[in-house]
């Protein structure tokens, strides 16, 4: 009980701090205006006159015709589809432009028909040609396998035979509202600030945990209270570790609300992430068997843990500079530098060495979840090929383990030092 007292009272001085909640409302509001600007609103607000009338209830219309076609994906289906398209286009090549202006069967009129079925269509077209590129690596793999006597290339042909034989599900889904959330958003695309702002706000809030009780001289009374030490500092950490989830999360949760708003929802979470239709990303020959749903719980997993990184490097500055400013300088630096270097190197469209070394170790990759996902990438470890999104979490979770027990030695050794010098002074007095 004492120590869930101590992490409510720590939770508590984190958000009445001053200024907390200025910065965090100012926050709130800089991941709201970067949300409207990655999905678009704020340009088309700004613009009314580029805008045609039938623009915004597009994605209504479209969610009818893929909600009337809710089934999950098979020959006779495809089949099904394949065959109202051509109806449509045949019946739109047969009409009078009057008639083409006459309600039609999917919203709008008769002659957008077939324009609004043409995304399911193309949906299922890409689904099947899908299925035979994984089928044929898959094929590809087992071949290798029958023939290859290197031990590393055996396993690994293996692994891409498990990877590819895997069955994908697609319950077909009007793709716009998670396709351009899952753009945008979660693969860090450039039109969006929310992972800057996040970082922001979190070395703002946390960045004077420990240098606070040295500018204000309350740390002797910390030393010598009854939880001056362990409980204290494992309360401090797990306040600053629930206000990181806590910022993320509402983050996320802005975000998800404002595609929701202008794309009729957010559908389609229980596919293949390999069905997600992307502009500049693609995730097709993506080796793990996991749903949309399941992706987008993997990748906000990857940035909480960066996050935690970052803050745990934010509470190593406080206890080494003890004073605030430096070590919430310091650490968004690091947070955002490490982002952008990451970047970077990705931009160089090169699979160099050293790319692969930050891309396999560098805790800030873990904001680009799309390199992992979007095909087979391993490290030969031995004869065994493994997968360099497991190096990936595994390095950066011992790495935030030797910053909790880095940070918590500094922490100790600290105020026993200063304490011992205050109390030599005192009674030399």
């Amino acid at each position: 009980m004492n120590l869930i007292r101590l992490i409510r009272m720590e939770c508590y001085k984190l958000t009445h701090q001053r200024f907390a909640h200025a910065a965090m409302i100012a926050g709130l509001i800089c991941l709201l205006l970067s949300a409207l600007n990655a999905a678009g609103l704020l340009y088309e607000w700004s613009h009314p006159d580029m805008i045609s009338e039938n623009y915004y209830s597009l994605p209504a219309y479209k969610q009818n015709i893929f909600a009337q076609y809710s089934e999950p994906y098979s020959e006779a289906y495809f089949r099904r589809v394949t065959y109202e398209m051509q109806r449509l286009r045949e019946q739109e090549m047969q009409l009078s432009e009057t008639e083409k202006q006459a309600p039609g069967k999917y919203g709008l009129t008769r002659g957008m028909d077939s324009i609004l079925f043409s995304d399911l269509n193309s949906q299922c077209v890409r689904f099947q040609s899908l299925n035979v590129r994984r089928a044929q690596i898959a094929k590809d793999a087992e071949s290798v396998i029958k023939t290859e006597s290197d031990p590393f290339l055996l396993q690994y042909a293996k692994l891409a035979e498990q990877a590819y034989q895997s069955e994908l599900h697609l319950e077909p889904y009007y793709q716009d509202g998670l396709s351009k959330f899952t753009e945008d958003q979660v693969l860090f695309s450039r039109n969006s600030f929310s992972r800057y702002i996040v970082l922001l706000i979190l070395c703002f809030l946390t960045a004077g945990v420990f240098s606070s009780e040295h500018e204000n001289g309350s740390y002797c009374c910390v030393f010598t209270a009854k939880y001056g030490r362990g409980a204290l500092y494992i309360a401090k950490l797990s306040a600053c570790f629930l206000t990181v989830f806590t910022v993320l999360l509402a983050a996320w949760g802005i975000t998800i609300a404002v595609y929701a708003v202008r794309w009729c929802g957010i559908h389609g979470l229980s596919s293949s992430v390999q069905t997600v239709q992307m502009m500049y990303r693609d995730l097709s020959l993506c080796p793990f068997p996991v749903s949309n749903s399941g992706f987008l719980l993997r990748a906000f997993g990857m940035q909480l843990l960066y996050d935690l990184l970052t803050v745990q490097t934010a509470l190593l500055f406080s206890v080494l500079f003890r004073r605030t400013l430096p070590a919430m300088i310091g650490s968004a630096v690091f947070g955002i530098g490490s982002i952008e270097l990451v970047h970077a190197i990705g931009q160089t469209n090169s699979e160099g060495a050293f790319i692969s070394w930050a891309q396999t170790w560098l805790p800030a990759s873990l904001n680009f979840p799309e390199y992992y996902f979007s095909k087979m990438y391993v490290i030969q470890i031995g004869d065994t090929p493994v997968y360099r999104l497991h190096l990936l979490l595994t390095g950066s979770m011992l790495l935030l383990v030797i910053l909790i027990i880095a940070a918590y030695a500094l922490y100790t050794r600290a105020f026993s030092r200063r304490f011992y010098r205050r109390r030599v002074k005192q009674g030399g007095a």
